[in-house]
């Protein structure tokens, strides 16, 4: 095989793959955006156990979305990084997709647990036990609330360094580089759980974004 028909193997795997990869990225984003907007039930709510009981397969689904969703989208925004930042900006780009996709694992881990728990301590055979195991994990969830805490924010600097990547790199606009990043603190500031959710579906649709100059770099190597 001639040196030119390498090249342009290797150069039709390397759109393949990134066009897989902005595809994924981009659906995976807009689908847990779309997921954080229809959430089942209040901050309140999901506290109570007949609210919960009542929406019980609605939130675990919610949950299982979210949880891997979020780690999907964390890791493909990395990935995607990695590809627009080559060389400016590789060293942030490398140490920053480290940091995200372990702060992603931790994070979802955290989030699908809660709802998992739930799910099974509002069981129709659970009875007067399954309300002790449900309230008494409401009111004690430090466990859980660290894995998933801890997580978020290592995700959050992993994203920071992900998004200095992308400036440094100059592949994409500035606005484009930086909303990631801001839309991400901003959540973690603000209280309202609705606002919070419009903001990190916002945040979400923020590395849809990404994923968009991605698919149309790879397009562009054609």
């Amino acid at each position: 095989m001639g040196t030119a028909t390498l090249q342009h193997e290797t150069d039709r795997t390397l759109r393949g793959r990134m066009t897989l990869l902005a595809v994924v990225l981009i659906a995976v984003s807009l689908t847990v955006a779309a997921n954080l907007l229809m959430r089942p039930l209040s901050p309140l709510d999901f506290e109570e156990f007949t609210s919960f009981q009542q929406m019980r397969d609605a939130v675990w689904l919610f949950g299982l979305i979210g949880s891997l969703g979020s780690v999907l989208a964390y890791t493909a925004f990395a990935l995607a990084v990695c590809v627009l930042a080559p060389g400016k900006g590789s060293l942030f780009a490398t140490v920053g997709t480290v940091i995200t996709g372990l702060g992603a694992l931790c994070f979802g881990m955290g989030f699908f647990a809660v709802t998992n728990v739930g799910w099974y301590a509002t069981g129709p055979r659970t009875g007067v036990s399954g309300e002790a195991v449900f309230a008494y994990f409401m009111e004690s969830p430090e466990r859980v609330l660290a894995v998933q805490i801890s997580g978020f924010l290592a995700a959050a600097v992993g994203v920071v360094l992900l998004c200095i990547a992308l400036l440094r790199a100059r592949s994409v606009p500035v606005a484009v580089a930086g909303a990631p990043a801001v839309l991400l603190i901003v959540s973690f500031l603000v209280d309202p759980q609705f606002i919070n959710d419009i903001i990190t579906a916002l945040f979400m649709v923020s590395l849809a974004v990404v994923g968009g100059f991605l698919l149309r770099t790879a397009r562009s190597r054609a």
